[in-house]
């Protein structure tokens, strides 16, 4: 075999690969990294461990992933990439419509759905306030209206309201139930 510096090539893949969420890290793939040698053939593309650097959280860091081309003769020469991991979508939460209620009846608010494209998510109640709303067909109403934030695992957050509308029952009008006798009175003579 020779020995020696050969003159070795290495290109490397992409310098930095920019990815949402740690999911869609490609796996390492030698047949992405291509290397050559002057001196002799074959090269062997091997990968080393990922190195994880600029850790936040788990959507949110680097990983240095880094090759090592190795010639028949022994020689070796490294090349690495960059994956950033940034997740940069916030959550999304889907609610349910407003609604109205009579006062004095049982309800509840609706919890939203949430949804997110890296990881879990935390739902809470932000607040939860009650305004006059003056009148609604006549009658006395409140708006009560909640807000939810959620949160997913790189901080990206959302919120969405719901309004529930209380209205005080209709105030019927008298019903007259029988009708009235007709009384004749006498004039006489």
């Amino acid at each position: 075999g020779q020995s020696g510096t050969a003159s070795r090539r290495f290109s490397r893949p992409e310098p930095m690969m920019v990815v949402q969420c740690a999911s869609q890290v490609p796996a390492p793939d030698a047949a992405h990294v291509t290397a050559t040698d002057k001196c002799s053939q074959p090269v062997t593309i091997t990968p080393l461990p990922d190195v994880i650097t600029e850790y936040v959280n788990a959507n949110q860091y680097t990983i240095v992933r880094t090759w090592v081309a190795a010639d028949a003769c022994g020689n070796t020469n490294t090349g690495s990439c960059r994956i950033v991991i940034h997740d940069t979508t916030p959550p999304v939460l889907t609610r349910a419509p407003d609604f109205t209620v009579m006062a004095n009846t049982a309800w509840d608010f609706d919890e939203p759905i949430a949804a997110d494209n890296c990881s879990h998510v935390t739902v809470s109640v932000l607040n939860t306030v009650t305004n006059a709303a003056g009148d609604d067909a006549g009658r006395d109403a409140l708006l009560v209206t909640r807000t939810w934030r959620v949160t997913d695992a790189a901080g990206n957050a959302s919120t969405c309201q719901q309004t529930a509308t209380v209205v005080a029952p209709p105030q019927d009008s008298p019903v007259i139930v029988t009708h009235p006798q007709c009384q004749i009175a006498g004039s006489g003579n």
